[in-house]
């Protein structure tokens, strides 16, 4: 069976059915104490959190038990860091990274330039044929393979 438990309004303590001090007020407002000691205190209008016995104090100075168990725990986040990867040492990805556009787009066009005076022309001729295309597309081919090549 389940007791309907009501709270002491001065004390914050639970009171059971049958047990209290019900003080109802002229404006109508209901309060129910524990006992004639909380109804006391109130009616000489001492502040319960000034009682270190009352729920009130508890809670405002951090004693509650509810709260002792539930700690907020700290996660210690790793810091970012750069490690160095198979065949690059991290001075070269530095060095990559702090690189400006300009310069890797120029180095980009002078290896493409390198690659395309490398290709023999029975290479091109045989993508041209391999693929039935005209001469512009199998050209926009060899560029977007060797970017992939460069981009690995």
């Amino acid at each position: 069976m389940v007791l309907k438990t009501e709270l002491c309004r001065f004390s914050g303590a639970k009171i059971y059915p049958g047990k209290g001090i019900r003080f109802i007020r002229s404006d109508s407002q209901v309060f129910l104490f524990a006992n004639s000691k909380c109804k006391r205190y109130f009616h000489n209008r001492l502040k319960p959190s000034k009682l270190t016995w009352t729920a009130m104090y508890r809670k405002q100075h951090k004693k509650d038990i509810a709260q002792e168990a539930v700690k907020k725990r700290r996660r210690t986040t790793k810091k970012p860091y750069s490690r160095s990867i198979v065949g690059a040492t991290l001075e070269v990805i530095q060095k990559r990274r702090t690189e400006k556009p300009e310069v890797r787009d120029a180095a980009r066009e002078a290896a493409l330039r390198f690659v395309f005076l490398s290709i023999p022309l029975t290479l091109i001729h045989s993508i041209m044929s391999t693929f039935y295309v005209n001469v512009i597309s199998a050209l926009n081919f060899m560029i977007a393979s060797t970017i992939m090549i460069w981009n690995r």
